[in-house]
């Protein structure tokens, strides 16, 4: 999510940065809006947007109508980006790094039970190192994030084996659904 430009797909790139900043720890958001300005979304208490609020915002455009002439949140963004926090790697995983180690980050919109599945079929082969896994679903914004932990040091090389795999498998799942929801 280095930068995103708020297009067609907008309000769905929304809800994906508003999981991000409220899910992964240490994210920061400038959000451009159409006047010039960039607001920040952090959790430092200096910040005019945190978290929860930018979430708040980008919710109330999901589940709200439109009414004519009564401007929304969304129509007023014209990109997203992320300026500080985890290490995107591409693909959408992101790498964190707190006192308890190394971890990776991924999105989805997939359910939590469909998360659980895709994670059981992406075994490491060959690793005595385990690698663990929260799925943490919002069901308000349709967004799954996943943290994957390395159990030990030397499970590091298997966290990104893991997330390679998890993220590619999360994304065929997702068109596999779009598929199907595009056929009824």
């Amino acid at each position: 999510m280095n930068e995103q430009r708020v297009g067609a797909d907008g309000l769905r790139r929304l809800r994906f940065a508003a999981a991000l900043a409220h899910a992964v720890p240490a994210v920061t958001l400038a959000i451009d809006c159409d006047d010039g300005s960039t607001l920040t979304v952090s959790r430092c208490r200096l910040a005019p947007i945190d978290p929860c609020r930018f979430r708040s915002l980008v919710l109330h455009d999901l589940q709200e109508p439109r009414r004519p002439g009564v401007p929304r949140f969304s129509d007023s963004v014209t990109g997203v980006r992320m300026t500080s926090g985890p290490e995107h790697l591409g693909a959408g995983i992101y790498r964190y790094r707190d006192q308890r180690g190394e971890q990776r980050w991924f999105l989805t919109e997939l359910g939590q039970e469909a998360v659980g599945d895709l994670l059981a079929d992406c075994p490491v082969e060959g690793s005595e190192h385990s690698v663990t896994a929260t799925a943490r679903p919002d069901s308000q914004l349709r967004i799954t994030a996943v943290r994957l932990d390395a159990a030990h040091p030397a499970a590091v090389l298997d966290l990104d084996q893991v997330a390679w795999r998890a993220v590619s498998a999360a994304l065929v799942a997702e068109l596999a659904a779009d598929c199907r929801d595009a056929c009824r």
